[in-house]
């Protein structure tokens, strides 16, 4: 578990996982399935798969990320590629200024997601582990805004608004990273902890996130 939330994974046979993974309000909740396909001592393929919702909050996510993940080393010195594509759906609420009411609308998005990871021994008992989640830039897209209109009121000397417009106008979705390095700590072959921070990188900026990123590893 960690700082945010549990996560059990169970190995259902010798090369095929099951897990679950939550916060402590629990929602969201993620189910994870991971079938592995070793070719040699220090190769193999992982095929995975998320599948998500938000429980009791009520905005209607839902998200689903299949996944291959191709892993070169062993259970103490290791490095994995991962390429998946994700959708996301939830309920988005749009407001019409010429109405004055707003109504929910259920949008859905899906982008590429790729990510690097590593673990490497740095000591008896610790070791330098990296995790990245890394969202190129997506396509353009049509989407609404609604803007307002003034005109120059020359018996005020001011400004006054006329009316609320509409306009269709094209944009691009940002890509973005979220870099997590840490130090793991064995304290025995059953137990872990592991500690780091995290920083995003998005607009051309990075900015790190003040959280400490805590976990616990224990195995049955």
């Amino acid at each position: 578990w960690h700082i945010f939330g549990p996560d059990i994974q169970f190995g259902v046979s010798e090369n095929f996982g099951l897990g679950v993974m939550t916060s402590w309000l629990g929602a969201p909740i993620i189910g994870t399935a991971k079938y592995s396909i070793p070719f040699n001592e220090n190769t193999s393929l992982a095929l995975g798969l998320l599948v998500g919702t938000d429980t009791w909050y009520g905005t209607g996510f839902a998200m689903a990320l299949p996944y291959a993940a191709f892993t070169i080393g062993d259970r103490i010195v290791n490095l994995t590629f991962s390429a998946g594509y994700g959708v996301l759906g939830f309920k988005e609420e749009i407001y019409n200024f010429n109405t004055g009411r707003s109504s929910k609308k259920r949008v859905s998005q899906g982008r590429m997601l790729i990510s690097f990871a590593g673990m490497f021994k740095a000591g008896k008992k610790v070791s330098i582990v990296f995790d990245s989640f890394i969202v190129p830039g997506g396509k353009k897209y049509q989407t609404t805004e609604f803007y307002e209109v003034y005109q120059f009121n020359p018996n005020t000397g001011f400004d006054e608004y006329v009316e609320t417009r509409e306009r269709n106008v094209t944009k691009k979705r940002e890509g973005f990273a979220l870099i997590l390095p840490g130090l793991r700590f064995q304290t025995d072959p059953h137990k872990a902890f592991q500690f780091g921070f995290a920083g995003v990188f998005a607009g051309g900026e990075a900015v790190p996130i003040p959280v400490p990123m805590i976990q616990f590893f224990q195995k049955l």
